[in-house]
């Protein structure tokens, strides 16, 4: 009867690891605008405040700046087009407003639309102004992992507890 219900459970178990989905990616902001160094940290693929034609914004984002949080900043993010192929991002306090350079030089921070962006890794910026973003999201075992690993640790108690039982001794040799 006990195993029974240990079985019962254990398939409780593994539907509801099942269902667990992997943490949303985060990347982390370094923004360098003249005596300004601005940290802050978003979602990849961020669900913007509000959008236009020419930018997307996020709002109430937590910014470090030189060592200093600062809470409620809202950051503009603007894609190349129409403006000779240069990306701006700035913030409504005014501690930066970077250019980024030109795509055709250094790729897109962002792909996708406007309303559906997700940042890329990597430098961007030109005559002092600089934007690195970094990919600083922890890894997260996917569900058959997390099953095999238990399933492994039940089968090793299985084999104690069948040793016990038969009055044999467990070692290691």
């Amino acid at each position: 009867m006990r195993s029974k219900v240990s079985a019962a459970a254990a398939t409780v178990f593994m539907l509801s690891l099942a269902t667990v989905g992997a943490k949303a990616d985060t990347v982390l902001f370094t923004v360098v605008d003249n005596s300004n160094t601005v940290k802050f940290d978003v979602a990849e693929n961020p669900v913007p405040s509000l959008v236009t034609s020419t930018l997307f914004q996020l709002n109430n984002i937590s910014v470090v700046v030189n060592g200093t949080t600062v809470s409620g900043d809202n950051i503009d993010f603007s894609p190349a087009t129409g403006n000779g192929n240069v990306e701006t991002i700035d913030d409504s306090i005014g501690f930066f407003h970077d250019t980024l350079g030109n795509i055709l030089d250094t790729g897109p921070y962002f792909t996708g639309t406007l309303s559906n962006p997700t940042f890329v890794p990597g430098t961007y910026g030109i005559n002092g102004d600089s934007v690195t973003i970094t990919d600083i999201t922890a890894a997260v075992p996917e569900p058959a992992t997390w099953a095999m690993m238990i399933f492994g640790f039940t089968g090793v108690g299985f084999m104690a507890y069948r040793r016990k039982r038969n009055n044999s001794t467990f070692r290691l040799a």
